[in-house]
């Protein structure tokens, strides 16, 4: 009777696709171990073997294709996994063996998904980058994490012009040997400007007179004495840390 009842307990959990070999006893026999897919019964005599092989769902394939824009900016597109979690943006320069998280992007009712990076400092010099996206499900969802083909986007770099510098304006102010012009402008935010480049217009020129630093919001010009004589046009421009310069008008 007890091997009948083992039996058709067996053929009824083997139907719901998980496998259940076991002993009547076993004094032996530890807590369980989990591995992936499969639970082992720990430090068990050879000639008994007890496992319980997990049947889990897993999320649909990931296939990423990536376009990239002025050789500084990729566009990533995927298909979604058809699950609730989360989708975790990776890039590697190649050959590094290194992949580094560079967006977290929760899961919604989207059938795509798009990402745009903008390649930036300390990429200042071209270098070939690689993509792939590895999506976690959410936990207690029993489902594996899924990871899409690697795409090789090519050749890369921070070639983007800084945003332009806003309510940029000259004033006079009384100097020792006459008035001189004081440029004012709003700093940018953001880690990655360097400076503030002041050019004054010497036709036809442009000749840079300083560089100031990146949390200047102003600059006097005493090598001007007659601003009150003669008009000056300045021009101000953010620099930031890959050299790069804002596309700015004269002031």
């Amino acid at each position: 009777m007890f091997r009948l009842s083992f039996l058709l307990m067996f053929l009824f959990v083997s139907m719901a696709k998980i496998t259940v070999y076991a002993s009547r006893s076993n004094p032996d026999i530890e807590k369980p171990v989990l591995t992936r897919g499969t639970l082992f019964e720990k430090d068990q005599p050879a000639s008994i073997f007890s496992a319980i092989t997990l049947t889990k769902l897993a999320p649909l394939a990931i296939n990423l294709a990536v376009i990239t824009f002025n050789n500084s900016i990729a566009q990533l597109s995927w298909n979604a996994a058809g699950m609730q979690g989360k989708y975790y943006v990776e890039r590697q320069v190649a050959n590094s063996g290194i992949w580094d998280i560079i967006k977290v992007i929760p899961s919604d009712l989207n059938a795509q998904y798009n990402y745009n990076d903008t390649i930036s400092f300390p990429y200042c010099q071209p270098l070939d980058f690689i993509y792939r996206i590895h999506f976690v499900p959410d936990p207690g969802t029993g489902l594996w994490d899924a990871y899409s083909n690697e795409f090789d986007a090519s050749i890369l770099s921070d070639v983007n012009h800084p945003a332009l510098v806003q309510n940029v304006n000259v004033t006079l102010i009384k100097g020792s040997t006459g008035y001189n012009p004081r440029i004012f402008w709003t700093p940018l935010s953001g880690d990655d400007i360097l400076g503030y480049r002041i050019s004054r217009f010497n036709d036809p020129l442009w000749p840079d007179i300083t560089t100031t630093s990146a949390d200047s919001s102003a600059y006097t010009d005493h090598n001007v004495t007659d601003a009150c004589d003669k008009s000056y046009i300045y021009l101000v421009q953010a620099v930031d840390r890959c050299g790069n310069v804002s596309d700015q008008k004269p002031y």
